[in-house]
């Protein structure tokens, strides 16, 4: 346990450096009573794996009060320190809440840890008014109730901007859900206010996921609010000239960007870039930013349309290994998919039709399974008696090669093992149906 806890301070006083005058040292120190799992720890700068043990100390230089990100699971926890604090934190279990805090600023921490006093979002539904006043009441409920424990004002003030950015991000979602049940509906110009004036700019917060999440939801809900088609491009360069003319900050702008072209390039490619590169370039500038955009780029070349693709291996039910070179020879239509994704599911039915339509032509449909649960895909592969060629991956290899952040995602490959498409068009799309029985002429 010692050495785990000395390995822990050299590394984050290594990031640290020396300290600058406005900096002071913080401690957080954590106790793992009932708990084995490892988790990561992120201040504004930094993130650092902590491992279980005893006394293990990290040892933060910071200039200002903030939010340490402690993450065991897809919904963070929160821990509020101040320069020059000293902190314990007793890990009482394996699920959020489960936490025991003493010492600098221990009755906000415990505030933090209480998962009654979360930010929640209400119902998704009703009228516009409606959905917008239940959200109004949320916040000022929520924000009522942190201001009754009269807390210091900077936690006061950070912790209701976290309220704020929390519970108006499900704006975004409202217009989707309705379009559900009323294919006509378009949000009207009260809405699109209302969510115009749910923004703010600050660029202290660039570090709180609650913050940038609506951001990028919000801004993005703004800009493309006339467009009536999907196209990924257009939506991404709407987006960003939106970003470049209405956000003044600099810091907020410039993260809008980054985050905007480098969605868009990691999930679509290079096949269609210059105007969201051309506006990548002109305003971000930070060289880890650039070089991680550069390097995506590169990773596209290499499955680009026309490359020649490694060789991967996956598994049929039977624990069978099955090279996808063993397809050689015929166009292989690969779908990357998990029992547990619903828009997955959701073309199944139309990927048994297009196969059907297909029947005895050069091509095979390939579906590969990214399930970290094995055990799950072969039971619903069995229960649903699943045709066709059903194959497992137990590395992420093919993902990573091919930048798959989001399933489904469909690839396909010629006859001689090159890429035709490295983000190919859905079975429920007509195009799919109709580009495949042109080459397969």
């Amino acid at each position: 346990m010692g050495k785990i806890k000395i390995v822990l301070i050299i590394a984050i006083l290594s990031i640290a450096g020396s300290l600058p005058a406005q900096q002071k040292q913080s401690v957080v120190t954590f106790n793992f009573k009932n708990s084995t799992t490892p988790f990561k720890l992120s201040a504004k700068e930094n993130t650092i794996q902590v491992n279980p043990g005893n006394d293990v100390k990290i040892i933060l230089n910071i200039d200002s009060p903030q939010y340490l990100r402690l993450g065991r699971s897809n919904i963070p926890e929160y821990i509020f320190i101040r320069p020059g604090d000293k902190i314990n934190i007793e890990i009482l279990g394996e699920t959020r809440g489960q936490l025991l805090c003493t010492g600098d600023c221990a009755k906000i921490n415990t505030y933090l840890s209480d998962l009654e006093n979360s930010p929640k979002v209400t119902g998704i539904g009703g009228e516009e008014d409606e959905f917008i006043n239940r959200l109004k009441t949320n916040v000022e409920k929520t924000t009522d109730k942190l201001k009754s424990f009269s807390f210091e004002d900077d936690f006061t003030s950070l912790e209701g901007k976290r309220i704020w950015s929390k519970i108006y991000t499900s704006l975004v979602s409202y217009p989707s859900m309705r379009k559900r049940t009323e294919r006509t509906y378009k949000p009207s110009d009260y809405y699109y206010n209302f969510v115009k004036n749910a923004l703010f700019e600050d660029p202290s917060l660039l570090y709180l996921e609650e913050y940038t999440g609506m951001m990028e939801y919000l801004v993005q809900l703004l800009a493309v609010k006339d467009i009536a088609k999907y196209d990924a491009y257009d939506y991404a360069v709407t987006t960003l000239n939106y970003v470049v003319e209405n956000i003044k900050d600099e810091e907020v702008k410039k993260y809008l960007i980054d985050f905007y072209s480098y969605d868009y390039l990691k999930r679509n490619g290079i096949g269609k870039i210059e105007k969201v590169s051309e506006i990548f370039y002109k305003y971000v500038k930070d060289p880890s930013k650039v070089k991680l955009y550069n390097e995506t780029i590169a990773t596209w070349k290499n499955v680009d349309r026309g490359a020649t693709i490694k060789e991967y291996e996956f598994y049929d039910i039977n624990g069978n290994k099955i090279a996808l070179s063993s397809f050689r020879g015929k166009y292989i239509y690969i779908d990357m998919w998990a029992t547990w994704c619903k828009p997955c599911i959701a073309q199944i039915p139309f990927l048994i039709k297009l196969e059907e339509e297909l029947h005895g032509k050069n091509i095979v449909f390939v579906s590969i399974s990214t399930d970290k649960d094995a055990e799950a895909w072969k039971k619903m592969v069995i229960d649903d008696n699943m045709k066709g060629v059903q194959l497992h991956a137990r590395d992420r290899n093919l993902s990573n090669d091919f930048m798959v952040v989001s399933i489904p995602r469909f690839i396909l490959i010629d006859p001689e093992g090159k890429v035709l498409e490295s983000n190919m068009t859905r079975p429920n799309d007509v195009r799919t149906a109709e580009y495949l029985k042109s080459i397969l002429k």
